[in-house]
């Protein structure tokens, strides 16, 4: 089994496996949040299940995401309505 289909499941079919790096990125973007002004862009490379992206708009970040599955792409801009600002690279 190849890396691209290994990270494919865990993003897509099981996305509660993300769910142990919630503090950590909480932690993260608060600071990202701190750093930046209200409404400042910062790209997330790696979507994961979205986490990242869910906590920081609610900090106020202007979230983009790339990441390399499609399948992943189209959920997060389904879930977040983020349009192109979530790009398959």
């Amino acid at each position: 089994m190849n890396q691209d289909r290994i990270w494919d499941y865990y993003q897509n079919e099981v996305p509660e496996s993300f769910e142990g790096s919630r503090a950590r990125l909480s932690y993260l973007a608060c600071r990202v949040a701190c750093m930046v002004r209200p409404g400042g862009k910062v790209l997330n490379i790696g979507v994961g299940s979205g986490i990242f992206e869910e906590i920081g708009r609610d900090k106020g970040l202007d979230v983009y995401s790339l990441d390399p599955s499609p399948r992943s792409i189209e959920t997060l801009r389904a879930r977040f309505k983020v349009g192109t600002k979530a790009q398959v690279g």
